[in-house]
C-alpha cells in the first residue's frame, strides 16, 4: 500500500495436469526460488516456495502432530491399487506427492517414452547424495595438452566417472601438427551446440553435451551410462566449444554434432582438433543431419535406451527432459537432444 508492504499472502494448491495448469504453476514455482533473489531481495515471482508432503496433512493425533508413518502407509496402499494404470497412478501421485517432483509428475499418456520409469528414477533420484560432481575441466599449464577436472560450487559440468589414474587421461596423439583421439571405443561425445552469441527468439538456447562411457566387457559400473553433462550457456558461443574440446581431450574421444551448426566444426578444425569431429558411415563431413528422419531414429534408440538403462541415468535433468520430449519441438530439448 502506497510502497510499503502491509501483509503477507500464503498461497496453497495442488498441482493439476501441466496441460490443465500445472505447467503455468511450474514457471511460478520455478521464479520463486527463495535462493534466487534480485538487487531488493525479492524473487522473480514476488513470492517464496514452501512444500508440504501428503504425508503430513491426513492422521493427527489430539495435539496435531502428524502420523507421517501411518498416512505413508495409507497413500502407498492407494498407490498400489493403480500399478496397472499409468494415468490415473500419476494422477494419484501428483495430488497427493511425497516430494515436489512428484507434485509435477507428467502423466503417461502425454509423454512419447515410458513416464512410470522416466518418474520413479527421478524419485530414486530425488533421495541420493552426491551422485555426481560439479566443477570444471581446465587446461593445466601454459602447453595446453593435459586437462584436469576441478571440482566447484559453481561449475559448469555434472561428472560421475574419472579415471582413477591421470595416466589414462588426455590420451591424445598428436600427427603432423593435429590431434587425435585414442578411446573412440570408450567414450563418445554428443553435442546440441549453438552458432550464434545472441539468438532471434526471447528463448536462449544452451549448448549441451553429454558424455557416454560405451559398454566393455570388464563390466565398469558406469558402462551404458551418460558419465558428463554439460548443459550451459557461456557468454560467447567459441568459450562453449572449447569446452567440449577439453572434455574430448581429457576422455580422447570423438564429439557428434548437428552438421548444419557449422561454428564447432570451424572451431575444433582450427584448433588442430579436426580428427575428433565424427564421420558417420558413408557421411563425407562430419556431423549428423538435423532432419525429422534423424530426430526419429534418435526418439526410437531413446526409448530402447530407456526401456533397458534406466538405472543407469544420473541426471535429473536429462529425464525430465524426456518426460516432456516433443519430437515437433526439439529445439526445446537441449538435454534430450544432445544425449541423443
Amino acid at each position: 500500500l502506497e510502497g510499503e508492504y502491509i501483509g503477507k499472502f500464503l498461497y496453497t494448491t495442488t498441482v493439476e495436469e501441466m496441460e490443465s495448469g500445472g505447467e503455468s504453476f511450474k514457471k511460478l514455482w520455478e521464479a520463486s526460488d527463495q535462493k534466487v533473489k534480485n538487487a531488493h531481495g525479492r524473487t522473480q515471482s514476488g513470492l517464496y516456495r514452501y512444500f508440504t508432503p501428503a504425508y503430513k496433512t491426513l492422521y493427527f493425533d489430539k495435539y496435531g502432530v502428524p502420523d507421517e508413518e501411518k498416512a505413508k502407509e495409507y497413500y502407498l496402499a492407494e498407490r498400489e491399487s493403480f500399478l496397472h494404470d499409468d494415468r490415473a497412478l500419476s494422477n494419484i501421485i501428483r495430488r497427493n506427492p511425497f516430494t515436489i517432483d512428484e507434485a509435477f509428475r507428467i502423466d503417461g499418456e502425454r509423454s512419447l517414452y515410458n513416464a512410470m520409469k522416466l518418474n520413479d528414477r527421478i524419485d530414486k533420484l530425488s533421495w541420493r547424495d552426491n551422485v555426481y560432481t560439479v566443477g570444471n575441466f581446465e587446461w593445466v599449464g601454459d602447453k595446453e595438452d593435459v586437462v584436469e577436472f576441478k571440482p566447484m560450487s559453481n561449475g559448469r559440468y555434472k561428472v560421475c566417472y574419472l579415471f582413477e589414474s591421470k595416466d589414462d587421461a588426455n590420451q591424445v596423439v598428436k600427427r603432423s601438427g593435429n590431434y587425435m583421439p585414442t578411446k573412440n571405443s570408450q567414450f563418445v561425445i554428443g553435442c546440441d551446440p549453438y552458432d550464434h552469441d545472441t539468438t532471434v527468439d526471447e528463448r536462449r538456447s544452451n549448448g549441451a553435451f553429454y558424455v557416454y562411457k560405451k559398454h566393455n566387457s570388464t563390466s565398469n559400473f558406469y558402462d551404458s551410462s551418460f558419465i558428463v553433462q554439460y548443459i550451459y550457456r557461456p557468454s560467447t558461443a567459441r568459450q562453449f566449444y572449447e569446452d567440449v574440446l577439453k572434455c574430448c581431450h581429457y576422455y580422447s574421444c570423438q564429439v557428434l554434432f548437428e552438421e548444419n551448426k557449422v561454428g564447432i566444426k570451424s572451431y575444433f578444425e582450427d584448433r588442430g582438433y579436426g580428427g575428433f569431429l565424427m564421420y558417420l558411415p558413408g557421411s563425407t563431413k562430419p556431423g549428423i543431419s538435423g532432419s525429422l528422419k534423424t530426430h526419429q531414429q534418435i526418439a526410437e534408440i531413446t526409448e530402447d535406451y530407456i526401456e533397458n538403462n534406466i538405472d543407469r541415468v544420473y541426471y535429473s535433468e536429462l529425464l525430465k527432459d524426456w518426460l516432456e520430449f516433443d519430437i515437433t519441438k526439439t529445439t526445446k530439448f537441449d538435454a534430450a537432444m544432445s544425449a541423443g
